[in-house]
């Protein structure tokens, strides 16, 4: 879990100017937690939009004889990002 989650900080920092330091591993967390409360809420205007799409990769899935998509697991993400992270750094808790 560690080694993934360094690798994709790593990967992550790489398409960036920062570093993947605790302070980048910790925003990183953060976003992948938002991320999470987002898809948990309510869908407003675009519904449309989403559920229309949500039945074509269903459909999608059907024909193709495969399981669909599951949801990407951001909370794991999170935390293990915040796994590696050195917590006795200055600003961490």
């Amino acid at each position: 879990m560690k080694a993934a989650a360094t690798r994709l900080a790593a990967a992550t920092a790489g398409l960036t100017d920062r570093q993947p330091d605790t302070t980048f591993k910790t925003d990183l967390a953060a976003k992948f937690r938002l991320i999470e409360e987002i898809e948990r809420e309510p869908m407003d205007e675009d519904s449309a939009f989403d559920s229309t799409h949500g039945r074509y990769l269903s459909l999608v899935a059907t024909i193709n004889a495969t399981p669909p998509d599951p949801p990407l697991p951001f909370t794991w993400l999170a935390a293990a990002l915040l796994a590696t992270t050195d917590r006795s750094s200055p600003g961490h808790s």
